[in-house]
């Protein structure tokens, strides 16, 4: 029997098996190209192709058409569901600090890139922030929203969008730079900071660190003579 040489047998992509390990049905193909979706975002942000995130996932990239309508489709439905999956965590009792130092830390990498590409406006929700906005005005008056939080004897106290900002900047600052600025300070290795980290965050939304001192313009902000 003759061996045909004209019709070499198709190779797989990268990253995937042979034909039969490839992702079969809707449900499969959605779920492998937001897999790849996110390593890709980890890896080099927003600046893959089309025909690179469905050679990861190993799919014809016709069908990133087809699901999302297009790369940034993808890009904005990968993110919204992590953001989802995020925010039930949260609401399931999870610390923010361990959910991005521990569950998810490639989320700080990721937002990263796609500020510095530009890109940033393909995440279109921020259900995590609206959580952390209300779980910071719940402390300033217990069993009110935060949109309540401006109320008689709260006027003095940190808005809870500012609190919740500061929170979310450290919880992601910290996972994404937190073992080196530590080896900078000379922090122990075997040390874990983690605690810390969720004892400033927590305290930081119950607004139990006290309202920021205001300072007039020209003010200094150390006395200390060099």
């Amino acid at each position: 029997m003759s061996t045909r040489i004209d019709s070499p047998t198709p190779t797989a992509p990268s990253g995937a098996g042979g034909p039969s390990d490839r992702p079969q049905g809707k449900d499969q193909v959605v779920r492998a190209l937001k897999t790849a979706a996110r390593e890709l975002l980890e890896e080099k942000g927003s600046r893959f192709s089309v025909r690179e995130v469905a050679e990861r996932a190993g799919v014809n990239h016709a069908l990133i058409y087809r699901h999302f309508g297009s790369k940034e489709g993808l890009i904005t439905e990968t993110m919204t569901e992590g953001a989802r999956s995020r925010l039930g965590d949260l609401r399931s009792g999870r610390s923010p600090v361990d959910i991005y130092t521990r569950d998810a830390p490639d989320s700080a990498a990721i937002l990263a890139r796609l500020i510095m590409d530009g890109d940033i406006h393909l995440v279109d929700t921020h259900p995590v922030m609206d959580a952390l906005v209300e779980m910071a005005g719940s402390a300033n008056n217990p069993g009110e929203s935060a949109g309540s939080a401006g109320s008689a004897g709260t006027a003095d106290r940190t808005p809870p969008e500012v609190r919740a900002a500061v929170a979310a900047s450290l919880i992601l600052g910290w996972s994404m730079f937190g073992s080196f600025l530590g080896a900078t300070a000379g922090v122990d290795p075997a040390t874990d900071t983690t605690d810390v980290v969720r004892h400033l965050v927590e305290a930081l939304l119950a607004d139990s660190l006290g309202p920021a001192e205001e300072k007039s313009p020209g003010t200094p902000t150390s006395t200390r003579s060099g």
